[in-house]
């Protein structure tokens, strides 16, 4: 999460509602091909755990 929140999320708490779906998922298309079949889907369940729990989601 914090590598994803350093590249994706820059501004304060305010700005964190901002990440959209499309950040999300350039995310994961960037960097797919650097993790292991394994660890790729253990971040996309962080990412979904991180986003439904967080303020995001509203």
């Amino acid at each position: 999460m914090r590598m994803f929140l350093h590249e994706v999320y820059s501004g304060g708490a305010g700005a964190l509602c901002k990440i959209s779906q499309e950040d999300v998922i350039r995310y994961v298309e960037r960097h797919a091909q650097d993790w292991s079949p394994g660890t790729g889907k253990a971040m996309c369940w962080s990412l979904r755990a991180f986003l439904r729990y967080s303020t995001i989601g509203g």
